[in-house]
């Protein structure tokens, strides 16, 4: 068996000498994971590395923009070579490019061969040979009650069309062509029928998925209560009177028209001669169903740019496949070691504590009063210079007293521009962290991400390299240094000098406090000019001895 892995890049990481392009060097990733996949008894010449770029800039169009290029050539490459299995190895973001390719991939899959065998063949013939193959056990599909029902309807209508025989029930169109009835319902049992049979790996060709450092791969948006109150007074206060309104205006108009004519016999119907309290008990009745009609409508959140792996996009496909995992994923991350997730997930706390720390300089004081320095000099005690340093203190003085005047406007332009910077701050950084389309990074909401892929249809597996990678420089200096990611003493004692966490308002997390020190390990390390740990997973050996342990079938341990 052939195996085609497609090595794919993350953000900003296209250069022409990247990781995942060939070279002769033996100490090349291509290099050093084929000498390892042969440890283990897979032939070199069978692995063929298929490197795929992209933007690679961090933004979500250009990740769906080349997750549908990435999804185009294993259709192509599918069809070229029908013993191939296809493998990816996916750095960053990449992960991401996989998953949505994948999503898209499979939704195409059976309509890329079942128009094929439909528009080259006749259609009952079609369905005659897969009810044969399905019954001599050609196809080895997990048999549940959605699939015996499909194969009971296409047995159904094959037998219909065998009664008419040749006359089936078609219509015509105004531009000449037929529609044939029960053409189009074989055309949608086949379908659905063959989504069954492109679960099976021999047909949909993935094998694993092994995704280094990929910092998310859901993001749950949250509204927060700022949202939700906005939300709640324009579904409430303004769609009651909205709906209530009109409503009871139809039905008094209505009954009042249907008293007017002859055909109703009972005058008492009519609107315009009920009491006040009938008026009264309709209008309640009326801003009742209004009310219940408003729950029924739900703020709508960020659509598109939270899962790369939509399992409302194939939605049949995934009931298919689940009981049956459709491939194997090595999820290789180091948690809160890796700048990219570690970021990710800190950005809120992050926000609001550089804001609190802004916020706290440029606090407005009562009272400002800075008292002179005499000028430097032979003659700094000469009348004329005592005389210009007291008209300074007396400025100053002035000044003092206009500022302590006007502290309350000042306090509350301060609050205001605070809470615009804490806004700004928090869309800056999530627009950075996430990558996410203008319209969107305004939205008051919170986001939390997930490093690990837990979908119950794929095999999932992962590979924490937190202690691996804790010790590569400049950690070997302390090696000490990361201890608090699994020691909580140490984390006791990092919390007591970390000025991230003082700067939260609320008393933070454990998780949330191992979060915060980890961030600042990461800001030191940037501006120390030392390799970043996001960008040592393919040049890590123990990485890439794990990766052809599982392009091996094998799960691997550190």
């Amino acid at each position: 068996m052939k195996h085609r892995v497609f090595l794919v890049h993350g953000t900003w990481g296209r250069s022409e000498t990247a990781w995942y392009h060939s070279s002769s060097a033996p100490t090349s990733f291509q290099a050093k994971l084929k000498a390892a996949l042969a440890r283990k008894g897979i032939r070199p010449e069978d692995v063929v590395f298929v490197p795929f770029e992209w933007k690679g800039e961090n933004t979500h169009a250009d990740r769906l923009e080349a997750a549908a290029s990435l999804a185009s050539k294993l259709v192509e490459q599918r069809t070229q070579d029908a013993d191939t299995r296809f493998h990816f190895v996916a750095h960053s973001h990449g992960g991401n490019v996989v998953l949505k390719a994948i999503e898209i991939y499979l939704n195409d899959l059976a309509w890329v061969d079942v128009p094929q065998l439909i528009d080259t063949r006749d259609i009952v013939e079609v369905s005659l040979e897969f009810l044969r193959d399905h019954a001599a056990g050609k196809y080895r599909l997990h048999s549940d009650k959605e699939l015996n029902r499909l194969v009971g309807r296409l047995a159904d209508t094959l037998e219909v069309i065998d009664q008419r025989r040749n006359k089936r029930l078609r219509i015509g169109i105004a531009d000449g062509s037929i529609w044939d009835l029960e053409r189009s319902a074989l055309r949608h049992i086949l379908g659905r029928l063959f989504t069954h049979v492109y679960s099976l790996p021999e047909h949909h060709r993935i094998g694993t998925i092994v995704t280094l450092g990929t910092p998310f791969y859901e993001k749950r948006w949250t509204l927060g209560a700022a949202e939700r109150g906005v939300n709640w007074l324009f579904h409430r206060m303004f769609f009651l009177p909205a709906v209530a309104g009109p409503t009871y205006f139809c039905i008094i108009v209505l009954g009042a028209l249907a008293a007017a004519t002859p055909w109703v016999s009972w005058i008492g119907f009519n609107p315009l001669n009920w009491p006040w309290l009938l008026l009264a008990i309709g209008g309640l009745a009326s801003l009742w169903f209004a009310y219940s009609f408003a729950k029924l409508d739900t703020p709508e959140l960020p659509r598109d740019t939270n899962v790369y792996f939509d399992e409302a996009v194939i939605p049949y496909y995934v009931h298919v496949v689940e009981p049956i995992k459709l491939c194997r994923v090595l999820n290789v991350h180091a948690s809160y070691l890796d700048e990219a997730y570690c970021v990710l997930s800190a950005y809120p706390l992050l926000s609001v504590a550089i804001t609190k720390r802004l916020a706290n300089i440029v606090r407005p004081r009562f009272w400002e009063f800075k008292r002179p320095s005499p000028d430097v000099g032979f003659w700094r005690l000469s009348p004329p210079a005592l005389m210009r340093r007291k008209l300074k203190e007396l400025a100053r003085i002035a000044i003092a007293i206009t500022k302590a005047i006007a502290y309350p406007v000042r306090l509350a332009a301060h609050a205001a521009s605070a809470r615009y910077l804490a806004r700004r701050i928090a869309i800056d950084l999530r627009v950075f962290g996430y990558g996410l389309p203008p319209d969107e990074s305004h939205r008051r909401s919170s986001v939390s991400v997930e490093n690990v892929l837990r979908k119950p249809y794929f095999e999932t597996h992962v590979l924490d390299l937190g202690r691996v990678l804790s010790v590569l420089p400049p950690s070997a200096v302390d090696p000490s240094r990361f201890a608090f990611l699994w020691n909580d003493d140490d984390l006791v004692k990092r919390v007591q000098d970390s000025i991230l966490v003082r700067g939260i308002d609320h008393a933070p997390t454990s998780e949330e406090c191992r979060k915060l020190v980890a961030l600042e390990e990461r800001v030191r390390e940037f501006f120390g000019v030392v390799g970043l740990r996001h960008s040592m997973y393919y040049d890590n050996d123990v990485v890439i001895n794990a990766v052809a342990e599982f392009l091996a079938g094998d799960v691997p341990t550190v």
